[in-house]
């Protein structure tokens, strides 16, 4: 039995050296609402339910070099990586 599973991106985070004028930068150029707060982030609202997260974050935390691999525990690189799907269980 094949098991079709739709897939739905409705946000993204950007990172950014000033969230308040990234957000307004954007959507001054594309013609969008001002950002909305939730939470720490401020929000640019896209079509189709889709949005743009800016957090807030201190200078320190940015970082545009490569990211430091992410250790899992009794995961070797490599290997693949099992997807289980639970389906009427």
């Amino acid at each position: 039995m094949r098991i079709l599973v739709s897939i739905c991106f409705n946000h993204t985070l950007v990172y950014s050296r000033g969230e308040k004028e990234s957000s307004s930068f954007l959507t001054g150029i594309l013609g969008l609402p001002a950002a909305s707060t939730f939470g720490d982030f401020l929000v640019v609202e896209l079509e189709k339910r889709v949005s743009l997260d800016f957090p807030e974050v201190s200078e320190a935390a940015i970082s545009y070099g490569p990211r430091p691999a992410i250790e899992i525990p009794g995961f070797h690189r490599g290997a693949a990586i099992p997807l289980f799907a639970a389906h009427g269980a």
